[in-house]
């Protein structure tokens, strides 16, 4: 990821906030989401880097889907592109879990808005309000970026959409003189690339301050992309400066500088951003991009048989299965293969040709009692070049004494503050059960009492009230026990806090 990237920390720069609010310091602001907004959470962090000056444009990272880019503020390469634009950095975070939380008019861009509104006030800086806006944004953070330009281009200085899925929002007439960076990687999924070529094909004839790059040698990654749309703002944003944009094929090799815009040709600001565009772009006819073929995952090019399909012991034993691969086309290459769960393990060769048979132990030794899964994740190519990693679930049971019924507890979709109630009952085949310690999460409770009747159960009240915060919930319950032996038990949790209607 761009940002995990490990940066000295400076001592005044990473004040906690105080009381008083002034320039240099780290704000943060949340926005709660009204009913029919489309994320569950938007929080922002900003932060004016030169406590000197007042600043003339604020540039707006948004990362991937559900990504938290607040700990931009912390990436001296994008302060160093604030002090050449004389930009505050705002770091965002929206959280969607499946929303369309990039597309601006349904809620999103009036929370930013907002967050922007906020930090004008409290710093005392009322021109942030209508500052223009650098928008940096990664996979739907890019789609955020365009669907913004397109929606308010006057507001929007320029903008990066670095490997986009799809668009949503049409351009405005004006949106095409926002200068806009569209980046494609050479290895990206297939769509996203087509997503990036048709937009700037279609943006033939409206002479648009666009330039498309198809980043060589790169995938999904944010990869060099990242740092040359950097270099790309840092240019348009000396406007004030004696500069002549160029123009340049993205299809073929030209040497020669072009003197105006056509249907195909790329806008730079300058000939030194044009050069690194060179460095990092590969020629392709575009009309061909749009017309590239879904590549197939491993989950089609491998046929898996496991034996056995479910993986049941005690702790201290172990129970040992087999995994079959084999190719279903020639030219299928593994690269790694990994397993992941509590207890399990995995013996033989974890890269090469197919086919290919893998040893796979479950072997828990203190593992809490109840459901377990194992997870593998095979990695590969096909002709050379990777594709999308396939994954299988492996379920396991940790037995025990104590078995709870039903092993997975559903609670259902609830209200912000709802309360809602469960039963569930756990059993012993040997004598009375025995709780010594029971760990819930945050908005759990538990009474329990023997159940009627019957030495060996224990009946579970649960309660849950659910939060504030938008979406999926998933945890576990955890009981100790002292009999009829001494152990843990795990009981998963589901359940769901969804809007209120409007």
């Amino acid at each position: 990821m761009y940002l995990t990237k490990i940066f000295l920390v400076i001592g005044s720069l990473w004040m906690t906030l105080g009381v008083s609010i002034c320039h240099g310091q780290i704000l943060d602001y949340s926005v709660v989401p009204k009913p029919k907004d489309n994320f569950l959470e938007a929080s922002f962090r900003y932060l004016n880097p030169d406590p000197k000056a007042t600043p003339e444009i604020i540039l707006v990272y948004i990362p991937g889907t559900d990504g938290d880019a607040r700990g931009v503020i912390q990436d001296f390469q994008f302060l160093a592109t604030c002090k050449i634009c004389h930009a505050a950095l705002l770091g965002c975070y929206f959280r969607g879990e499946g929303l369309g939380y990039d597309v601006p008019d349904g809620g999103s861009g009036a929370a930013l808005d907002d967050a922007i509104f906020h930090f004008a006030q409290q710093t005392g800086n009322p021109l942030l309000t209508s500052a223009p806006l650098l928008f940096w944004g990664h996979s739907q953070g890019a789609q955020f970026a365009f669907n913004y330009a397109c929606w308010r281009p006057h507001r929007v200085k320029a903008f990066a959409a670095i490997k986009p899925g799809h668009f949503q929002l049409a351009p405005q007439a004006a949106s095409f003189q926002v200068p806009g960076l569209l980046v494609a990687g050479e290895y990206d999924d297939p769509g996203r690339i087509r997503t990036v070529a048709q937009t700037f094909i279609d943006a033939a004839g409206k002479h648009s301050k666009w330039a498309i790059l198809f980043e060589k040698d790169a995938g999904h990654d944010v990869a060099q992309s990242g740092d040359f749309a950097q270099k790309f703002f840092e240019s348009v944003c000396q406007d004030g400066l004696a500069k002549t944009p160029v123009f340049f094929s993205p299809e073929t090799e030209n040497s020669e500088v072009l003197s105006s815009a056509s249907s195909n040709l790329c806008w730079f600001p300058d000939q030194q951003v044009a050069d690194a565009w060179r460095r990092l772009h590969k020629l392709a006819v575009l009309q061909s991009l749009v017309s590239l073929p879904d590549k197939p995952g491993l989950q089609e090019l491998i046929n898996t048989n496991l034996v056995p399909e479910k993986y049941e012991c005690e702790n201290g034993a172990s129970r040992s299965g087999v995994l079959n691969l084999n190719a279903t086309r020639d030219g299928v290459m593994i690269d790694h293969v990994s397993i992941s769960g509590d207890g399990f393990s995995l013996d033989g060769p974890d890269a090469g040709t197919l086919p290919m048979r893998l040893k796979i132990r479950f072997a828990p030794q203190e593992s809490a009692w109840g459901a377990v899964r194992g997870n593998i994740v095979i990695e590969g190519r096909l002709d050379g070049h990777k594709v999308d990693p396939m994954e299988i679930r492996i379920p396991g049971m940790v037995k025990g004494p104590v078995i709870p019924f039903p092993s997975l507890l559903y609670l259902g979709v609830a209200l912000p503050g709802q309360t809602v109630d469960r039963t569930i009952v756990l059993r012993s085949n040997q004598t009375a059960l025995q709780v010594t310690d029971i760990k819930v999460p945050n908005g759990i409770t538990i009474v329990t009492e023997s159940e009627s009747g019957v030495k060996t159960g224990l009946q579970l009240h649960i309660r849950w009230i659910a939060g504030s915060r938008y979406g999926s919930m998933s945890d576990e319950i955890r009981l100790q026990f002292n009999s009829p032996e001494k152990g843990e038990l795990r009981i998963p949790i589901l359940g769901a806090v969804s809007k209120p209607a409007q």
